[in-house]
Parts: C-alpha cells; structure tokens; sequence
C-alpha cells in the first residue's frame, strides 16, 4: 500500500521488530488508522481527545519522527465511544476521518486539512463508521438513540473529495421495530443497498427490550426487504454490532458485543452472512467479565485478526485483546497486551513480514486529557511482542 504518490514504484520494506510504543503529544489523543509505508515507516492517524484529527510519522522500529495536529473545532469525546472515530484511504489524496458526531475530514499526505471539503450532519444524529465502496464513501446516521419515536435513518454518498453525491431515507416502519445503529455493506446503481445494524427487533419495542443485530437487503422502488435478525434464543442476552467488513466473495463478516443484562458482562460474537442475509456461521467467544473487539482485517491466511479490551469487571483497568480466527470463525489464538492502567485498540493490519500492527490508546497517566496516550503495537505472525 503506497502512501505518497511518488512512492509507487518503490519496493516495500518488511522490519521484523516488535514493539510497544506510547507517544506523548501536547494534548492527550487516541488511535484510529495506521498504514505501513514502502521504506518501513509507519503513518499513524488518530484524534486528541479535545477533539483535533493528530498524524503522527514514526521509522520502522516506531520511533517519532513527526506529529501534526490538525487544528479545527471539532467534537469534543472522552472515554470508550472512541471507537466511532475511524479513517479510510482516499489513494494518494490522503486520508477520510470520522468523528462520532458525524464530522468528516479529508486530510492530505502531509497532514493538511481540506477546511472546503467536511461536512458536519445537520441533523442531531449519531454518525456511525464511514463505509468505503470503491471510490465512494458512506456515512450512515441515525437518530434511534435520541428519541423514543421509531428512528428516521439516514446515509450520505459522498465521492473522493466528499462531495455529496447522493442521501438515502428511510424509516423503522419498513423494517419493523427500531434501528439504533447501522452501517451500509452494498451498494447499486439501481437503488438496491444492504444494511447491517443493531435494533428492538419488535413491532411495539420498549427501552427495556433486548437489542439484536440485523442484516436487510433493500431492493426496488418499492422497498422490498429480505431480513435477518440474529437472535441467540436466550432472553438475557442483548446483541449489538461493533464493525464489519465486506469479505472477497461479497459476504459480510461481523463482529459484535454480546451482553448478559443480568451481570452486565459482555464477550464478542463474531458471524459471516451471505449474499441473501443469510447466517452462515456464527461464533461466540464466552468470557467473564468485560470482553469487546471494535475492528476485524482479512489476513494473507485467509483468516482474520480482531482487536478490542477485555476485563474482569467494568470497575477493573482493561488491557488491549487480539483475537485470531480461521476462515470458518475458529479460534487459533488469543492475547492480551499489556500496558499502563486501562488500554485498548481500535485498529489492526497484516504487515509486510507477517506481523500485526495495532493502534489505540493507553491512559499511561490517568484519566482526564492528561493520561492517555496514543499506543502502538507490533507483534510477530503470533500476536508475540
């Protein structure tokens, strides 16, 4: 993967060292993106936690070369709901960053932000993860989570440079039940899309209910539905979507939290649905206490690497968890890396020696704005540090 467009003809450099390393910048931040570059180098995107976008330049052993802030007002966010923070790779125009209230950026090679090309959603609305379908990204929000009326959703097509090229409506109603959260997986040019999400899956749902992950297809102008919902026939359980990504043969491979409401103990699920939203296998990794993955790659394997925090209990400091699986959900390992007080990641990627790079955060310091720091992981093909 090249990162400057005078690079593409440059051969990759792998580095087989394995590090940990937390940088201190002059306001606290966190991880969302990192990406490998031809001489070994890493680039490093994240947020402050005061809100401003951070590019960080590190060598191959991931020492600090550089940091650049990119000032602007942007959403002020503490604590977990981090994970909404994600980036994309635009090619060689830079990188699209989004925040969990909804505010895009697109952020060129060296750490300059486009002030012309962001949109803040005018709506009060939560902007979920940016979905990237060939040259098009996605931004889908909805407002299920402020209102008790059933929810109005919403997503946004913008182009390489985010301009607005396209918004889709669309309510409960034609679901059933309410959607809380949503990410867009497919998209035609003859109007047809599929959404995988979180929702009450009844008709006359209440705050209580137990939420579940859905899969629709959405087809035709009259809206027709094919709908899964993935429910784990045990009343206690409240099932929601962290992330997915779109595998090689068109499925979608999700990975979501699972929450017992009687011990308020959560562990991960991980499914793949096919073409049709149908389930084709469902895996769920049981934990005691506090257990989340929030981001899945594709491995040159053809397995996958998950990253997220696990925990004995919410009022016990969480350390970063890799999970990997095999093509069919099986695990083959686990780890937990530690570092000072709570940490946790947000994004993993294969690098060019069969190692795994990971981002997130630690908060080495404390909590508040003086304690976190952004943290970077590079393991062997074994998650070993």
């Amino acid at each position: 993967m090249c990162y400057l467009s005078a690079c593409k003809k440059e051969s990759s450099v792998s580095n087989n060292t394995s590090f940990l390393k937390t940088y201190p910048t002059d306001i606290a931040a966190k991880g969302a993106y990192f990406e490998q570059l031809p001489d070994g180098g890493y680039i490093i995107l994240g947020s402050q936690v005061s809100g401003q976008p951070i590019l960080i330049r590190t060598d191959g052993s991931g020492n600090l070369k550089w940091e650049k802030v990119i000032r602007r007002n942007c959403f002020a966010t503490m604590g977990p709901n981090t994970y909404f923070w994600n980036a994309l790779k635009t090619g060689d125009a830079g990188h699209l960053f989004l925040q969990s209230n909804g505010t895009l950026s697109l952020i060129d090679t060296v750490g300059n932000l486009n002030d012309s090309s962001y949109i803040v959603n005018p709506q009060s609305t939560i902007g979920y993860l940016a979905t990237q379908l060939g040259t098009d990204y996605i931004l889908p929000t909805s407002d299920g989570l402020l209102s008790g009326n059933p929810s109005v959703n919403n997503f946004f097509v913008f182009d390489q440079n985010l301009k607005l090229q396209q918004t889709v409506n669309f309510k409960d109603l034609m679901l059933g039940g309410k959607t809380l959260t949503f990410i867009v997986s497919d998209l035609k040019d003859t109007g047809n899309y599929s959404i995988i999400g979180t929702k009450f899956p009844r008709k006359y749902w209440t705050w209580s209910n137990n939420s579940k992950i859905f899969a629709a297809k959405i087809s035709g102008p009259n809206h027709s539905v094919i709908q899964t919902i993935i429910d784990s026939g045990n009343v206690k359980y409240s099932d929601g979507i962290n992330n997915m990504i779109i595998t090689k043969d068109s499925c979608v491979l999700i990975i979501g939290s699972r929450t017992d409401i009687t011990t308020s103990w959560t562990h991960p699920i991980v499914l793949k649905i096919g073409k049709n939203m149908n389930v084709l296998w469902l895996k769920d990794f049981e934990s005691r206490g506090i257990s989340t993955l929030t981001y899945i790659s594709p491995c040159r394997d053809g397995g996958w690497i998950a990253v997220g925090t696990m925990g004995n209990t919410a009022f016990q400091s969480t350390q970063s968890y890799i999970l990997k699986i095999d093509k069919d959900g099986n695990k083959l390992w686990d780890k937990t890396v530690t570092a000072s007080g709570t940490s946790w990641l947000y994004y993993c990627a294969e690098l060019n020696d069969g190692g795994y790079g990971f981002i997130g955060y630690s908060n080495s310091f404390g909590y508040g704005l003086p304690g976190y720091r952004l943290l970077f992981v590079k393991t062997d093909a074994n998650g070993n540090l």
